[in-house]
């Protein structure tokens, strides 16, 4: 969804910049939308399991650090990852560390531990 939103947001913006003829915009979102043709047509759509033991892509994550925050967090691909709002990038250092673990495991995150609470 999140490509789909992009690749619609610059498709408008290029039609607004031939509307407005500046050729400069136009091709700078026509830039934009043919990276996003690209990155739509090699997207795969991944399930997680139903019921996921340990950690993997689509999963979302709940875990404490050693200083006693809770995070939690969900496991998405590069075009979806948005730390603000609790996603991350499955190639991220958060994400390569929990990944194939679950609940009870611990792992080193930052140069801290951190246990797995919860894997959904």
């Amino acid at each position: 969804m999140a490509i789909e939103a992009a690749l619609a947001g610059f498709e408008e913006a290029h039609r607004e910049a031939i509307t407005r003829n500046d050729a400069h915009a136009a091709a700078a979102t026509m830039r934009e939308v043919r990276y996003w043709r690209a990155r739509r047509g090699s997207a795969e759509v991944v399930r997680p399991a139903v019921e996921a033991e340990t950690a993997s892509f689509g999963t979302t994550v709940m875990l404490r650090r050693d200083d006693g925050r809770e995070q939690t967090f969900r496991i998405v691909g590069e075009d979806e990852a948005d730390p603000s709002r609790g996603t991350v990038s499955y190639v991220s250092p958060l994400a390569r560390a929990v990944m194939t673990c679950g609940p009870g495991d611990t792992v080193e995150i930052a140069g801290g531990e951190a246990e797995i609470l919860d894997v959904r």
